[in-house]
């Protein structure tokens, strides 16, 4: 498997995919559940991956928001 970086956009909702070699770059919009490969040889997967992948970062996301929002109400 290649290694790859992933960039998400300010909402969270946009998510780039590239490989560290610069083999092949994708993007997923999690809003509208579309995926697209942008250059390159893109794996076969990449929507497994992406979902895979913004699975945690929601999760990530919701943690730290949460947080915040507690330690707000609560000063």
């Amino acid at each position: 498997m290649d290694d790859y970086k992933v960039t998400s956009d300010f909402t969270g909702l946009t998510h780039i995919f590239t490989s560290n070699d610069l083999k092949y770059k994708y993007y997923y919009e999690q809003d509208t559940d579309k995926i697209k490969c942008e250059s390159g040889n893109c794996p076969d997967n990449m929507y497994e991956i992406a979902k895979k992948y913004v699975k945690v970062f929601n999760k990530e996301f919701d943690q730290i928001l949460t947080k915040n929002v507690k330690r707000s109400v609560e000063e």
